[in-house]
This record gives C-alpha cells, sequence and structure tokens, in this order.
C-alpha cells in the first residue's frame, strides 16, 4: 500500500483532545497509525488491516518507528472485531470506490473497494468503540458528505468538522475530512486547498509540514 495523499491528510487534520486511546481502521501500510503516534505522545494505538499483506507491511513500518512500543497491528476484519475497549479518537481513510472498474489484484480491490468496509458500516461499528467524548473522523468523497452525515445521525453521532480538500484552486472538491462525536456542537467548516500554480498551498504546507521532509 503507497502513501497516499488521503491518509497524510487525515492523519494531520484530525483533532481530540489529549487522546490517550485510538483506533485506525483499515491501518494499510502503518501510516496514519504512525503519524498520530508522533502527534500525541502519550496515545495507544491500535491499527485493524483485514489485508495479511498489508498487516505485515504496516508491522514493519511501525517496528522502523520511533512509536512501536505505543502501536499494535491486528489483521482482522473490523466488522467481525471485538474488543471492550473504548476508543478516545477513531480514524479510517476507508475504501471509496464504490462504482469504479474494480482492481483484478484481490488485496488492491479490498483496499480501494467500497466492497467490504463502507464508510456507513465503519459509523455503526465504530459507535459502540467510542468514549463519551470520542471522536471519529474520516476522510471520504466531496459527494458522499449529506448522506454520511445522514447515516452518523441514525447511530446519534452528530459532525463536528467538515473540511473539504480541493486539489487545485479552481477545481470543485474531490474529498472532505469530516469527524464527528456523541455531542451536539457548533459544526464548523472549512477549504483546503491542496496546490495553486506556484506548486503546494501555503495551507497545505503548514498542515502537512510536521510531515514532510521537503517541507
Amino acid at each position: 500500500m503507497k502513501v497516499g495523499t488521503d491518509g497524510v491528510l487525515l492523519g494531520a487534520w484530525v483533532t481530540a483532545d489529549n487522546p490517550q486511546s485510538i483506533l485506525d481502521i483499515g491501518a494499510g501500510s502503518g501510516l496514519i497509525s504512525i503519524m498520530l503516534a508522533q502527534r500525541f505522545d502519550t496515545s495507544l494505538i491500535t491499527g485493524i488491516e483485514i489485508d495479511h499483506a498489508a498487516a505485515e507491511e504496516a508491522q514493519s513500518n511501525v517496528s522502523a518507528s520511533p512509536w512501536s512500543d505505543r502501536i499494535t497491528i491486528e489483521c482482522c476484519d473490523f466488522c467481525n472485531w471485538k474488543s471492550d475497549a473504548k476508543f478516545d479518537l477513531i480514524v479510517s481513510n476507508p475504501p471509496f470506490f464504490t462504482n469504479g472498474i474494480k482492481s483484478p489484484d484481490d488485496s488492491r480491490a479490498s483496499a480501494r473497494h467500497a466492497t467490504l468496509l463502507s464508510p456507513q458500516s465503519i459509523i455503526e461499528h465504530s459507535v459502540r468503540l467510542l468514549t463519551d467524548n470520542g471522536v471519529l473522523a474520516m476522510i471520504v468523497p466531496a459527494e458522499i458528505v449529506d448522506q454520511l452525515i445522514f447515516s452518523a445521525t441514525l447511530h446519534h453521532l452528530n459532525p463536528r468538522k467538515i473540511t473539504t480538500v480541493t486539489t487545485r484552486i479552481g477545481k470543485p472538491a474531490k474529498r472532505a475530512l469530516i469527524s464527528f462525536t456523541c455531542h451536539t456542537s457548533q459544526l464548523q467548516r472549512s477549504e483546503l486547498f491542496i496546490s495553486d500554480q506556484s506548486g503546494f498551498t501555503p495551507q497545505y504546507r503548514n498542515l502537512t509540514k510536521d510531515f514532510y521532509l521537503q517541507f
């Protein structure tokens, strides 16, 4: 699994009040788990990954990081995962190519298609795992935000923060970063532009500078 902009955005953008327990659903290469370990220096992080090869890669990356003692990778299906633990922060960069052509490689198809783990199912199975003040955060296609808010409302979760992401100024938004909590709060809305005519925007650089060597 390659390091992608979506994962970097989510790992850098998500906010929570000193989370001590974090769950990364669909950990992939372990990127987001490692980023969150860097950001929240007292947290314990569990990464769930269904694909065996990806889980091995995530474990290898975690082991090579300075935060290996605080990150655990488990290879399993999140929808069937049982845990008595509660989490202050749950994050996911879920599969999103629901209607596109699937990759002939099964593991790539699992990673990129919402056939096994849709954003809606993440909401459904995450509710029971959140602490009272817990936050659930995802990056999703911009066009499904309203649908996702509706699904969250059915499970008594309220939108907390939404940032639409545009790859280049002047183009329509392709992604949305969105977080939910069990409590009603003032919804914060914003826009993020990744690039302009001169390259990466100052906005994007400021958000991700702690994770990119060239910034």
